[in-house]
Formats: structure tokens, C-alpha cells, sequence
């Protein structure tokens, strides 16, 4: 009775991690997890505007704005202070920093010790950024990519009941 995907889906990753240390049947808990987290995907695709309907040169403004400040915090669901931040740097001007690079295996993953050395302007998506991944189990982050606006489709057409990058 709630509308908050994050703390259900928080639960039922806590209950999932229980059930496998105590080395029960966690394929349950992992079914329900991955159909809310699709449920939440195609609620925000219901919702939010398609990247064809922004145009570029009003993404690369934003961004470029956006990229004034030293530190910019989104948190919810909008896609388009990504876009902005992407499109800004595909047009030379300066992009706000989210500290992923490639890992050892090419994910992009959020690397600490560049984040606190960078002196950048830096984006922090603090609560539901749909290009980040993470393990529930591990804690580690990774950054999904997508040209223009296919971050949406990618998750939609090609993942639902997985992990992006699977």
C-alpha cells in the first residue's frame, strides 16, 4: 500500500539476502524484485518525454548551465539533466562530471578516487537515476549507456527481468 518502489524494492532485497544466508530459496524473493523494478521502469516510460521531443540545442543549453555550478544533486526519476549533461558534452562545452569509468571488465563504474580528486563540476544522482545499476548484494555501481534517448528502450525492449548490461 504504497507508492514507493524503492523502499519495497529495498525490502525485498534485504529479505533476498536474508533467505540466501540462511541458504533458502531466494529465486521467489529475485522474481518479484526484478518484476517491480520493471513495473517502476515502464511507469516512468509511461510518463516521461521522449528525447525526439527535447530538442538538442535546448539539451546542450541546459547542460552548458548546468555545468556553472560545482556540484548538481537530481533526485528522482527525470532523465533530462542526463540528456543535458550528455548532449552539452557531445558540443564541446563543459560537462558536468559523474565520476564513472571504465572498470577491469570496460563497465563504467563510479570510481571514489576520481570523484574526490576531480576538481569538476560534478552531477550526484542521489535517488533513482535510471543509467545507474546496482548490485544489490555487492553495492557496486555501474552506469548503463545508450545513444540519444534509447536508455528508456533499452530497458523496456531488450531487459525487462534482467540487468541492462546482461
Amino acid at each position: 500500500r504504497t507508492a514507493d518502489f524503492e523502499t519495497v524494492m529495498g525490502v525485498l532485497a534485504a529479505a533476498q539476502a536474508a533467505a540466501e544466508a540462511l541458504s533458502y530459496d531466494t529465486e521467489g524473493f529475485q522474481r518479484v524484485y526484478n518484476a517491480l523494478r520493471d513495473a517502476l521502469i515502464h511507469a516512468v516510460r509511461a510518463v516521461h518525454v521522449d528525447h525526439a521531443q527535447v530538442p538538442t540545442p535546448l539539451l546542450q543549453y541546459v547542460g552548458s548551465r548546468l555545468a556553472e555550478y560545482d556540484r548538481v544533486f537530481t533526485t528522482n526519476y527525470d532523465l533530462l539533466p542526463y540528456w543535458a549533461t550528455m548532449e552539452a558534452g557531445e558540443a564541446g562545452a563543459t560537462r558536468l562530471d559523474d565520476s564513472f569509468r571504465p572498470d577491469s571488465s570496460g563497465r563504467l563504474a563510479w570510481q571514489r578516487d576520481v570523484h574526490d580528486r576531480d576538481a569538476k563540476p560534478s552531477i550526484y544522482y542521489l535517488h533513482g537515476a535510471l543509467p545507474l545499476v546496482s548490485d544489490i548484494f555487492t553495492g557496486a555501481v555501474r552506469k548503463v549507456q545508450a545513444g540519444g534517448g534509447a536508455l528508456l528502450d533499452k530497458w523496456t525492449k531488450h531487459h525487462v527481468g534482467a540487468s541492462p548490461d546482461h
